[in-house]
């Protein structure tokens, strides 16, 4: 593993700890009554599928049939959403659709001036591909659907692919990849979304498999790679962050001649960029758009103004909008009072303040399940009809299928074997960085982040026996026993007779941790105290009252979910911890044996 690698995945573990935690206490809020029954109904439904897809391995069915099996599977469960629900498009997607009727008539208003396409003229794509579709179909908003559901479902095979060539010797991992890309809820739910990512996403993912080939192979790869990306760019305008990954892996990760390297990334640039201004210019020149694609009347600053909002979080604000309206007109003048107040509001603030809103402004950007796609989805329906609620019986569910994934991911940045085995996984952990880093300075939204929520299955494929550690069923049994059954108990038994909240959960760790050292001590003749059987124990234990105790005080302080519902994602949180303290423990421990080992060796 080299150095750059090193600093990636160490400064993920440190960063990306708050976004499980965030997400796990967003868990707790969704726990509702209203929730159980699909929750319960759905997982059970996802298990059952599971099982099957097992034995189907297990048996070893053809690749050919599993892969249709999860691909069929992906494509009903899409159009079967997409079609129960009777929605619009809304917000900037509604704008777009209202352009787009204009546009066949004629009328090119809403490209010109300080329209809302000439303020953002990325989503021209969109614009052109909803004309396409009132011009063709006459329900375009169901032919819309529909090609959301296939071009989703694609994404199945491409993940399939992509996860067949980074885990080479392992073919159950592209199974995996493809069933959890086939059921993963952002990329279900927003196919009923009129959104540009749907069309984006299948060709980001392309261009990343084609790249992957060519990395360390034909150059041809690299020309239909950023031949790819610039078509996912024309519909989601940021597929700049891509680039940049790109550059870093062929720079840093491949053993070939500078030439070469320098080669490669012409091709990419070249192929990327001299289409979008063939398209761009061809826009100009028939009088369509009055700016470039990736210049409108509004100054980009105005998303950096609004990333900077301490108050909203980097969200819109009727703050920041205010100043956008005063100038409206005058870019320039707009231009540089955004730059002014952010200027004034990075330089005014102390250092420890401006540091807590972006770690949570981070966290927050990668907290939900669904990446909002229930809420816009919803928010769509304005009288129509829609078979199932998601925003309101789904959303536990989501959350809860996100917060696992979420785990993995980060019990992955700790398989070292893999990035010394396969340094290519790396690209996946560079374009989160990319993209984390992009939304925090600029504007942030839920679904902003939608366009890549994909690499949060290729970093939970990213396991191994390093980190996925059972040693049997007694191992599980006394964990989820001792560590989360007798706490919760203990603690709802001691709230009910009006004992502390706090005292509670840590009087629960308490009794779990001493019935854990018992249980495994239950031989006391051969008892052996000595830092391995005795300090990791306690030390786990008083993290497990450490952290308890602090999540339930900020909780009692802010109130952020029921204090009765507390103790779950503070289980959760505190399982995860004393894991990693366990098993990389261990894995110090067992280092440490082999040292030994190796040097009470006899030479042959």
């Amino acid at each position: 593993m080299n150095g750059f690698s090193r600093f990636v995945l160490g400064s993920l573990r440190v960063v990306f700890f708050p976004i499980v935690i965030v997400a796990t206490i967003l868990l707790g809020m969704y726990i509702n009554k209203n929730m159980y029954l699909f929750s319960a109904a759905v997982m059970s439904l996802i298990l059952l599928i599971g099982f099957v897809l097992y034995q189907m391995i297990k048996k070893g069915c053809s690749k050919r049939t599993i892969l249709i099996f999860i691909f069929l599977i992906g494509f009903v469960l899409r159009l079967s959403w997409a079609l129960s629900i009777d929605n619009r498009p809304i917000s900037d997607f509604n704008r777009a659709y209202v352009v787009a009727g204009d546009f066949l008539e004629g009328d090119l208003y809403g490209f010109q001036g300080t329209h809302y396409i000439a303020r953002f003229p990325h989503l021209t794509g969109l614009v052109l591909y909803f004309s396409l579709f009132r011009y063709i179909f006459t329900y375009p908003l169901v032919a819309l659907k529909v090609v959301n559901v296939i071009l989703s479902s694609i994404n199945i095979i491409i993940i399939y692919g992509i996860c067949r060539i980074i885990f080479k010797e392992d073919l159950k991992k592209a199974y995996y990849g493809a069933f959890l890309t086939a059921l993963y809820p952002p990329l279900v739910i927003y196919t009923g979304v009129f959104c540009t990512e749907n069309m984006a996403i299948p060709f980001y993912l392309l261009s990343i498999y084609t790249f992957i080939l060519g990395l360390n192979g034909n150059k041809k790869y690299m020309i239909i790679s950023g031949f790819l990306l610039m078509i996912g760019h024309f519909f989601r305008a940021v597929g700049q962050v891509l680039i940049i990954a790109y550059f870093m892996m062929i720079f840093i990760y491949t053993k070939q001649s500078w030439l070469v390297k320098i080669k490669k990334s012409l091709f990419i640039v070249l192929t990327f960029i001299i289409p979008f201004l063939a398209i761009n210019s061809i826009l100009k020149y028939e009088g369509i758009t009055q700016y470039d694609l990736w210049k409108g009347s509004e100054t980009a600053w105005t998303s950096v103004l609004k990333g900077t909002n301490q108050d909203s979080w980097g969200r819109w604000n009727h703050e920041d909008a205010a100043m956008i309206d005063k100038y409206e007109g005058d870019n320039e003048a707009l231009a540089n009072a955004c730059k002014e107040e952010i200027k004034r509001r990075i330089t005014t603030t102390p250092v420890g303040k401006l540091a807590v809103f972006y770690l949570a402004k981070f966290s927050f950007q990668w907290r939900e399940g669904d990446f909002s796609a229930s809420y816009w989805a919803v928010l769509g329906v304005d009288g129509g009809k829609i078979a199932i609620n998601t925003e309101e019986r789904g959303a536990l569910l989501f959350q809860a299928f996100y917060v696992v994934l979420l785990i993995f991911s980060y019990l992955s940045l700790y398989n070292k074997k893999s990035y010394n085995k396969n340094p290519l996984v790396i690209i996946f952990y560079v374009i989160f960085c990319g993209y984390s880093l992009l939304y925090l300075i600029t504007e942030s939204q839920d679904r902003y982040s939608f366009i890549v929520c994909w690499v949060m299955i290729f970093m939970a494929l990213n396991n191994s026996k390093e980190t996925i550690v059972i040693r049997g069923k007694d191992h599980i049994i006394s964990g989820v026993f001792n560590s989360i059954l007798i706490p919760m108990t203990t603690f709802y038994v001691l709230t009910s007779l009006n004992i502390n909240y706090v005292l509670s959960i840590s009087l629960g760790y308490l009794i779990g941790g001493i019935v854990r050292f018992i249980y495994t001590k239950r031989n006391f003749k051969n008892i052996r105290c000595n830092i391995r059987t005795s300090v990791v124990p306690l030390l786990s234990l008083v993290l497990s009252m450490i952290v308890s105790s602090l999540m339930m005080s900020i909780n009692i302080t802010h109130s952020f979910i029921r204090n009765s519902i507390v103790p779950i994602p503070i289980a959760i949180i505190v399982g995860l911890i004393n894991y990693l303290l366990r098993v990389f423990l261990r894995a110090e421990r067992d280092k440490d044996n082999d040292q030994n080992l190796s040097k009470h060796q006899v030479p042959l």
